[in-house]
C-alpha cells in the first residue's frame, strides 16, 4: 500500500510538470537582458484577442501571464510561435536631463515597440531638446510615417504632437518634465540618432517649437496639442532663408467657450522691429512676409458647460523664394494725383503690396507717404490709371496761359504700363475751356467710329458725369477745341502698350477764356475751329 502511495503522489507531480511544459510548447524563447535604469513592459495589444500568454520563471516555476514588466535579466517564454503578433513592447529609460542616445533590443526586433525616455530636470527649468541631426516633420496623431518611425512629445504629462523624421523642425523647448517616445513597427530596427537634451531658463510657454525652413519652396504643418490645457501658451518659431517669403494658412480650428469673449485663442505675430500683429482664426493670415517671425497661440479659461469644445490649430507655412520690386516715395503735393496699379489678371502669381497690406489694386494718393512691395511682377502685368486735377481759380494767373497736359510717370518708379488717365481741368467761374493739339490736330469720332490709333481721347462734363462732349483720334483737321463749360474731364486711353512714353510728352494744351452768359440757351456746348 505504501508503494502505491508513493507512486500516485509521483504522478500528480508528473501531471503537474507536463502540463507547464505542454502549456509552453510550440512556442518562442527570449533570453532578455536588461540595462540598469531601464524598465521593459510586454503587453497584448488592446485590438488583439488571444490566449497566447507570457511565461516566466519565479522561484522555478513558470508563472504565465497576459503582460510582464521586466526590470532585471530574463528568460521569456511564449505559448505561441508569433508572439509578435499578439504582444507589444515598452522600453522606458529615465534619463533626466542626459542626452538620449537610442539602443535597440535585438530580442525585440520583430515585435512593435515604443522607446520612451523620461526626461526631468533638478530644478523647474525648461529642457531643450535638439533634433538638428535628423529633423522633425508634425503630422496629424493618426498619420504614419515612411521610415515606420513615430515620434510622440509630452510635457507634463500633456500630448504635444506625432512627428516623423526628417522636417523642418530643429529644436523643441519643453516646460519643466518631458516625455520623448518613438514608436518602431516590428521587423525594423531602430533607427534614430543621439538627441542632445540641454538646460534652459524657465520659460512661461508650455512648449517653444523652433523650425528652420530650406532654401527651397515647401509647405510645412504645424498642430496644436489635442488638449492644449487653460491658459497655456504655445509658440513656434520660424527662421526663414534669405529672398524667401512666408504665407499663413489655416486649415482648420476649434475654438472653446472661453470666460471671456476678450481672452478668445488668437495668432499672435512677431517680426523683429516690428509692432506685434494679432489675427483672428476667421481672418487672412499675414503673406507675403519677409524675415524670422514668431507665433503665439494662447488658450484661455474655458467655461466648464463647453468641456467637449477644445482649442485646435492647424495651420501651414509656404516659403516661396520671389522677386521683390520697391517703390517708396511721396507724389507732388502741387498736384493733386491719384495712381492706381492693377493687376491684370487676379490669379497671376504678381503680389502687390502697399504698406504691407496686399491688394489686386493699389491706389496711390497725393500729400501720402507710400511703400509699394511687388513680388514675382513682370511690368506688362500691371496696369496704371492715373487721375490728375488741374486747377486755376484766379483769372489773373490763368488769362493767356497755355498749359500742358501730360503724366511724365517714366520718371516715377511705381512699376506699370499706363492704361488711362485722366485729367480734370477746372477754372474760373463762369469760363471757359480751349484744348488746342501741340502737334498734328485731332480728328472728332463718332462712338462707332473706328479711331487706328493708340491712343483715344475723350472730352466729358464734369457735374454731368458719363455725359460724353467729344472723343477725338489724333492727327486731324481740329486745331482748337471750345467746351462751354468751366468744368471738364480729359481722359486719354491708352489702346496699346507698346509705346510707353505715349503720355510723357503733352497730348494736348489748355487755356481758359471767358464764358457765355447763362441766359444763352441757344449756344453750342462744343465749337471746333
Amino acid at each position: 500500500m505504501r508503494s502505491w502511495r508513493v507512486t500516485c503522489f509521483s504522478l500528480v507531480l508528473l501531471v503537474f510538470f507536463l502540463s507547464s511544459v505542454l502549456e509552453l510548447t510550440g512556442g518562442a524563447e527570449l533570453n532578455v537582458a536588461v540595462e540598469q535604469g531601464t524598465t521593459i513592459l510586454i503587453n497584448t495589444s488592446s485590438s488583439t484577442s488571444t490566449q497566447c500568454k507570457v511565461c516566466m520563471r519565479v522561484r522555478n516555476q513558470p508563472l504565465c501571464q497576459a503582460y510582464v514588466v521586466l526590470r532585471s535579466d530574463t528568460l521569456l517564454d511564449f505559448s505561441c510561435s508569433q508572439p509578435e503578433k499578439v504582444f507589444i513592447v515598452q522600453i522606458i529609460r529615465d534619463t533626466g536631463t542626459m542626452n538620449i542616445e537610442p539602443k535597440d533590443h535585438s530580442a525585440f526586433i520583430k515585435f512593435n515597440r515604443t522607446f520612451t525616455w523620461n526626461l526631468k530636470p533638478l530644478v523647474s527649468k525648461s529642457l531643450q531638446l535638439n533634433f538638428s541631426s535628423t529633423g522633425l516633420r508634425q503630422i496629424e496623431p493618426e498619420d504614419s510615417c515612411p521610415d515606420n518611425h513615430r515620434y510622440i512629445l509630452a510635457v507634463e504629462n500633456i500630448s504635444i504632437g506625432t512627428f516623423c523624421q526628417n522636417g523642418v523642425i530643429r529644436q523643441i523647448d519643453v516646460r519643466n518634465a518631458g516625455k520623448l517616445s518613438a514608436e518602431v513597427t516590428g521587423g525594423q530596427s531602430l533607427s534614430m540618432k543621439v538627441i542632445a537634451v540641454s538646460v534652459g531658463r524657465l520659460m512661461n510657454s508650455l512648449v517653444n517649437i523652433h523650425a528652420v525652413l530650406p532654401e527651397k519652396s515647401s509647405i510645412q504643418d504645424f498642430i496644436t496639442p489635442n488638449t492644449t490645457p487653460e491658459n497655456a501658451e504655445i509658440m513656434w518659431f520660424f527662421s526663414m532663408p534669405n529672398a524667401y517669403y512666408a504665407d499663413v494658412r489655416i486649415l482648420k480650428y476649434t475654438l472653446p467657450t472661453c470666460l471671456s469673449s476678450e481672452s478668445i485663442p488668437t495668432m499672435k505675430y512677431t517680426w523683429q522691429g516690428r509692432d506685434a500683429l494679432v489675427k483672428r482664426m476667421n481672418e487672412n493670415q499675414p503673406s507675403v512676409e519677409p524675415g524670422n517671425f514668431n507665433i503665439s497661440i494662447k488658450n484661455c479659461k474655458m467655461s466648464t458647460v463647453s468641456s467637449l469644445n477644445r482649442l485646435m490649430v492647424h495651420f501651414q507655412i509656404s516659403a516661396i523664394k520671389r522677386r521683390k520690386g520697391q517703390c517708396e516715395g511721396d507724389l507732388p503735393d502741387k498736384q493733386v494725383l491719384k495712381i492706381q496699379v492693377m493687376k491684370k489678371d487676379p490669379k497671376s502669381v504678381c503680389v502687390l503690396k502697399l504698406d504691407s497690406v496686399i491688394m489686386d489694386t493699389v491706389t496711390i494718393a497725393s500729400g501720402n507717404h507710400f511703400i509699394l512691395n511687388t513680388f514675382d511682377c513682370n511690368k506688362d502685368e500691371l496696369e496704371l490709371t492715373v487721375i490728375q486735377t488741374e486747377e486755376c481759380k484766379e483769372w489773373r494767373n490763368c488769362t493767356s496761359t497755355l498749359f500742358p497736359l501730360h503724366f511724365n510717370y517714366e520718371q516715377q518708379c511705381i512699376p506699370g504700363v499706363l492704361k488711362m488717365i485722366t485729367w480734370y481741368i477746372q477754372g474760373p467761374v463762369n469760363s471757359a475751356v480751349e484744348l488746342q493739339s501741340p502737334t498734328d490736330g485731332l480728328r472728332y469720332c463718332l462712338p462707332e467710329d473706328n479711331c487706328n490709333s493708340i491712343l483715344l481721347l475723350n472730352v466729358s462734363q464734369v457735374m454731368n458725369p458719363g455725359t460724353t462732349v467729344g472723343q477725338f483720334c489724333p492727327k486731324g483737321s481740329v486745331q482748337k477745341i471750345q467746351i462751354r463749360e468751366s468744368k471738364i474731364a480729359v481722359t486719354a486711353s491708352v489702346t496699346s502698350f507698346s509705346d510707353r512714353s505715349v503720355a510723357a510728352k503733352p497730348i494736348l494744351s489748355y487755356s481758359f477764356t471767358q464764358g457765355i452768359s447763362g441766359k444763352c440757351f441757344q449756344c453750342s456746348l462744343l465749337t471746333l475751329f
